[in-house]
């Protein structure tokens, strides 16, 4: 019942988290065939791609029209229980319903609020608070230059090295010319001991 007097808010969401195991097995899937060694899902393989905040609102603001430019938005999720996320929200609309109005930096700080148990997500919220619109689009796209917006690419660290090969293989013939990372929860440490 409040929608008609609230913006229309898109947002994308990132992790400040620079390796997640819980993240990884979210979003990623990879079943190797047992004798090939070969994902045989690579439908539901992901990419992770590191980024910086000021990189992904330049991005944003470069897209948005010019009458938007002060509806774009990036910060930080706080996670609070579910009965102070409900306080938070009641608090502002609240506030803000008498006039009729809230801001967009208002309505971007409640997208910026989530419930203590995803805290694990550690989550930056790109936002994207559209003023006006009729019937607003479900998704918004925009394009992106990879190799300006990237600062490096990860593949599933379950995959076999001749998979990650091919899949960097592609990604460079794709025009892809900046840093491919490993998942370094993966990699093995040889520590040397000394036993009296």
């Amino acid at each position: 019942m409040l929608a008609p007097y609230l913006p229309v808010v898109y947002a994308q969401c990132w992790s400040a988290a620079e390796y997640s195991e819980t993240l990884l097995r979210a979003y990623s899937r990879v079943v190797q065939h047992p004798l090939l060694s070969r994902n045989q899902v690579p439908g539901d393989e992901a990419v992770a791609v590191a980024s910086t905040p000021r990189k992904l609102l330049e991005c944003l603001q470069v897209w948005a029209p010019p009458e938007d430019k002060d509806c774009c938005f990036i910060g930080r999720v706080r996670y609070f229980n579910d009965t102070e996320v409900r306080e938070q929200i009641g608090i502002t609309l609240g506030q803000r319903m008498p006039e009729g109005t809230i801001s967009g930096r208002q309505m971007a700080e409640l997208i910026l609020l989530k419930r203590s148990a995803f805290r694990h997500e550690d989550e930056i919220r790109l936002i994207y608070i559209k003023k006006s619109d009729v019937s607003p689009p479900r998704f918004m796209s925009l394009e992106i230059n990879p190799n300006t917006i990237f600062k490096s690419v990860i593949f599933d660290p379950r995959l076999v090295e001749f998979e990650r090969k091919e899949r960097e293989s592609i990604i460079r013939a794709l025009g892809y010319d900046g840093s491919v990372d490993i998942f370094k929860l993966y990699v093995a440490t040889a520590l040397t001991i000394m036993i009296n």
